[in-house]
């Protein structure tokens, strides 16, 4: 089965487009689904498959629509701490604030082309542009400074959204990642493991393999992202 097929399986067509992070699919707990799923939104929309574009953009719509702060949803409580929708009869959601990476990468969506509701996201891009005015140092600082190690994300989605280029100081978390050497302007042939995480391109310091198999969502916004170089 090809990554888009994989991609494509891993949305519930028949509750709201539900999506799973993982291959089989099922309902987790997952949180990042804004994140990811919108970089997927906003690559498919800049080659023209309109298919997973819109399946992405069902996903995000009802993610937004659901509950407040909503970070999933399913058709049943995955956990006990799942809310019941108000919005839609039948479902529940996860409850916790977005913080920057989500609604980044969703209000990049929507500036691609892709049909989502924005009025949520108020300061994004002020945001962003303080993370892009930072990033130089943050790049100095990051390999010295594990706890800084969790915002690389953060730091790329921003440029990601202003469509400014990484400063050089972080111009090393281009090898072997296709995602990443995109906001270079590079071209990098290279496949993720789908063992290592639901977003594989964060990991440039190394990781343990687990058990799960991820679904390509990353692998796929990649390979779309980098077509267009």
């Amino acid at each position: 089965m090809t990554n888009r097929e994989l991609v494509i399986n891993s949305f519930d067509q028949d509750h709201m487009c539900g999506f799973s992070h993982v291959v089989p699919f099922r309902y987790t707990n997952f949180i990042d689904g804004m994140a990811w799923v919108s970089v997927l939104a906003g690559a498919s929309h800049m080659v023209g498959d309109t298919e997973v574009e819109n399946l992405c953009v069902r996903y995000l719509t009802t993610l937004v629509t659901v509950g407040d702060d909503a970070r999933n949803f399913a058709p049943f409580p995955v956990k006990d701490n799942w809310l019941p929708s108000r919005a839609f009869q039948g479902y529940y959601y996860k409850e916790k604030p977005q913080s920057f990476a989500g609604p980044c990468s969703y209000l990049w969506a929507s500036e691609c082309g892709c049909a989502l509701p924005t009025d949520f996201v108020d300061d994004v891009r002020s945001t962003a542009k303080l993370y892009c005015w930072l990033a130089p140092l943050y790049g100095l600082l990051v390999n010295r400074l594990d706890f800084l190690k969790q915002h690389l994300n953060s730091v790329m989605f921003a440029h990601m959204l202003v469509g400014k280029k990484p400063p050089s100081s972080l111009e090393w978390t281009t090898k072997d990642n296709p995602f990443y050497a995109y906001l270079y302007g590079t071209t990098v042939d290279f496949e993720y493991s789908k063992h290592v995480s639901a977003w594989p391109a964060k990991h440039v310091w190394g990781y343990d393999e687990d058990r799960d198999t991820y679904t390509p969502v990353c692998q796929l916004a990649s390979e779309y992202l980098q077509s267009t170089l």
